[in-house]
């Protein structure tokens, strides 16, 4: 997907016509803390969404912005072994675009390494990007940046369809990479 050429002057989740509205990646990162608050003290007073969870992971993120580049490439922004097919060992086709937006393709290793806990992504990549000679400026606070991110999107969806158990088991997965994987 890094040799895909993206020419939309935007970055962001896409549309179906391929077009994406934000001007930065940075602005589409932190954009989320409109879509998930914006202000509205309500959110926290009628759900099981803790307030200072949501401003522990914001602060995180806006910690990490300054890391992030302006790259642009496409992202799948679900990638995992449910919409990945294999043949012979090489990825033959990648199903499940709905969360696809264009930006810094380690969003992508960010979403693996969130979710697939038994594999360390974030490093299999990483070795796999020296062996080819690529240095990645920044590679794990911006890996961290987007695992807040992930995270935030992964409450509110919980919060929103009432899953609370869920919300406790993301919630911890959040905490404990807030204390682990905090860039220095």
């Amino acid at each position: 997907m890094r040799n895909i050429v993206v020419s939309s002057p935007k970055y962001g989740d896409i549309d179906i016509n391929g077009n994406a509205k934000f001007g930065s990646w940075k602005e589409f990162i932190l954009d989320i803390r409109n879509d998930y608050y914006d202000g509205k003290q309500f959110i926290f007073e009628n759900t099981f969404w803790e307030k200072s969870i949501y401003d522990r992971i914001i602060f995180e993120l806006e910690n990490t912005i300054q890391f992030l580049p302006e790259d642009k490439y496409l992202i799948h922004g679900d990638l995992g072994h449910d919409n990945t097919f294999v043949r012979d060992q090489k990825i033959v086709a990648i199903t499940d675009w709905e969360e696809s937006k264009y930006g810094d393709f380690v969003y992508d290793i960010a979403w693996l390494d969130f979710w697939g806990t038994s594999l360390d992504y974030a490093s299999k990549f990483l070795q796999y990007f020296k062996s080819l000679g690529e240095d990645h400026k920044n590679y794990q606070k911006r890996l961290y940046c987007y695992q807040c991110h992930i995270g935030l999107g992964t409450l509110a969806f919980y919060v929103k369809t009432g899953q609370k158990d869920n919300y406790n088991r993301a919630k911890e997965r959040i905490l404990n990479l807030c204390k682990s994987s905090k860039p220095e």
